[in-house]
């Protein structure tokens, strides 16, 4: 794949490359090293397939390409693509959605309430015994005066 940001000028009307760093192959599209390196290339590697003739050379056998396996694709450098790879620092990773997060955090308080039980119910219990003695400690109190 090939690729390139392209400017527009409008004072004279014409197009030309767009370098977003001093580097001068920094045209392309393909953001490496957080915004440092704009690759104008992508490539793949073409892996041969290999096989030994009889006398035990090792011979290889690449796939046939064409011109179908390009692809060249041109810019604007204030297209959309760009800017989110500018903003993603290249990863196009925007976050969690707003709508995800409510349901993460109504899950999260559903399991910390259900985790609560367990001490509330306790505490309540402590509670209720403590109570129960200060009732019986006045009482016995009552009756020592008589």
């Amino acid at each position: 794949m090939i690729t390139s940001q392209v400017d527009h000028d409008p004072t004279d009307m014409t197009w030309s490359l767009y370098r977003r760093t001093s580097n001068p192959s920094s045209y392309g599209c393909d953001m490496k090293v957080a915004g440092m390196q704009w690759n104008p290339a992508r490539y793949v590697l073409v892996k041969p397939s290999t096989h030994r003739d009889a006398a035990g050379r090792l011979h290889y056998k690449f796939p046939k390409t064409t011109l179908e396996d390009v692809a060249i694709v041109v810019r604007s450098r204030a297209d959309p693509y760009i800017e989110a790879m500018l903003s993603t620092n290249g990863s196009l990773n925007f976050g969690i959605g707003s709508n995800d997060a409510y349901v993460t955090a109504l899950v999260c308080l559903l399991i910390g309430l259900l985790l609560a039980i367990q001490p509330g119910c306790q505490f309540y219990e402590c509670y209720r015994t403590q109570r129960a003695r200060g009732k019986e400690q006045r009482y016995s109190k009552l009756d020592q005066w008589e």
